[in-house]
């Protein structure tokens, strides 16, 4: 299936990117996760990096769960998504206790310490679709927009899908933040805006 236009609407490209993405993963998804973790794992290690936050990954995300246990020196850290008082992501330690949240999503449980963003080091994160600028097609709530904002320049943002997934141009609004990398099966590369 063609991809949307890129002055479509987000809505248009999430509902495009919902279904190739299901497509794409019937016969792949875990050679391309075991192949996308290989390079994020060199890649960790070149960067020096002690914190991260990555995450669990819902429905045919990536799989980077074990990232965790094959880089034992490096502290990772997970999200989970709150409403309350606006759409914001806190940051838990990786292996707090987990709860399936009301969109089904293993999320820390809500008396699940928090941790500092300013610990940071680097931030891997899901998306629908990434453009080749970085910017990233989520699910529509800002969530990781919203963090990216708070979180130093020296943060390495590194977006994680299959190269299948990464189009040319994604509709933009004022409050989209871009990533300066990508993690697909052919390796860890800059963006447009890194």
């Amino acid at each position: 299936m063609n991809s949307p236009s890129p002055d479509a609407s987000k809505l248009e490209w999430r509902t495009w990117a919902t279904a190739e993405r299901k497509n794409l993963i019937k016969d792949s998804s875990e050679v391309v996760s075991s192949q996308i973790q290989a390079h994020l794992h060199k890649f960790l290690l070149e960067h020096g990096v002690q914190h991260v936050l990555s995450y669990r990954a819902f429905g045919s995300e990536t799989d980077l769960e074990p990232l965790v246990d094959l880089l034992p020196e490096i502290d990772f850290y997970v999200p989970r998504a709150n409403l309350v008082p606006g759409p914001h992501l806190t940051v838990h330690h990786w292996n707090v206790p987990t709860v399936r949240s009301k969109l089904g999503m293993l999320e820390p449980a809500p008396d699940a310490l928090e941790v500092e963003n300013g610990l940071l080091e680097c931030v891997l994160m899901p998306g629908l679709a990434f453009d080749h600028s970085g910017f990233r097609l989520g699910y529509g709530m800002g969530f990781y927009d919203r963090l990216l904002e708070k979180l130093p320049s020296s943060v390495l943002r590194v977006g994680v899908c299959s190269s299948a997934m990464q189009v040319e141009r994604l509709p933009r609004e004022p409050h989209d933040r871009a990533v300066g990398w990508l993690a697909d099966e052919q390796g860890v590369h800059r963006t447009g805006s890194a």
